[in-house]
């Protein structure tokens, strides 16, 4: 294999770290493309939904900012000109009247927050439904530096956030600590000796994909899997 790095998975095992690579290593706002659902529906959802949001009770100047329709026809939102979007004018105004978010709420924007928002607006303003509604695509893959790192796509979207934080990937684990984190991420077990001697001796290509597809099997995954789960719901384990 060249070496260990968690880098032959199964099936199962490669949606959920796309998943969680495609999320976590996505480029962050202040550098790369503006995405309402992940960079300005948390901001507004924060500091302005309170009052300007779908509570009909709390609805004030029957502005809501959650409604894109109704944010360009109060002139909040004027795409492509934040400088006449109100919205942008009273995130920035320095009196304490007209400042958004008021500051009897005590929330507040950083500079950089503000800064995301007017080049959100400038971008256009797109709006985008609540992701559960958007069809699942395939995410472009980055193109790290060390290209030599990579032996799938999954390897370039986590190198391309340690690139973009300045961290150099940690060396390649020897096959006793890989097999050891392997099990104890997806059973919450240590693997046996009997186990851990058989995948030192397997020189296959396989061998990591085949015991992480035996420990996917096994029931003690799902266990795993449903502990969070009780404790979230308080549920007493069996």
């Amino acid at each position: 294999m060249g070496g260990f790095r968690c880098r032959t998975l199964s099936l199962s095992a490669c949606v959920v770290v796309c998943m969680l690579s495609a999320s976590l290593c996505a480029a962050p706002a202040a550098k790369g493309r503006i995405e309402y659902n992940r960079d300005i529906r948390p901001l507004l959802s924060d500091t302005c939904f309170s009052c300007h949001g779908p509570d009909k009770k709390a609805l004030k100047a029957k502005l809501r900012l959650d409604i894109r329709e109704v944010a360009i026809e109060k002139r909040a939102i004027v795409p492509g000109k934040p400088d006449e979007s109100e919205l942008v004018k009273r995130i920035f105004t320095a009196d304490k009247d007209d400042l958004m978010p008021p500051p009897e709420t005590h929330k507040t924007l950083s500079a950089e927050q503000k800064q995301i928002l007017k080049r959100w607006i400038a971008a256009g303003a797109e709006y985008q439904p609540h992701w559960a509604y958007i069809k699942p695509g395939r995410p472009d893959v980055p193109a790290p530096k060390n290209k030599a790192w990579v032996r799938n796509p999954i390897d370039a979207f986590i190198l391309a956030a340690l690139e973009n934080k300045g961290i150099q990937p940690s060396p390649e684990a020897d096959k006793r600590t890989l097999l050891r984190r392997l099990s104890l991420d997806l059973i919450g077990l240590p693997p046996t000796l009997v186990q851990v001697e058989g995948f030192v001796r397997d020189a296959g290509p396989r061998a990591y994909e085949q015991t992480a597809n035996r420990l996917l099997n096994s029931p003690h995954f799902g266990e795993r899997m449903a502990v969070p789960w009780l404790s979230w719901c308080d549920l007493p384990t069996p």
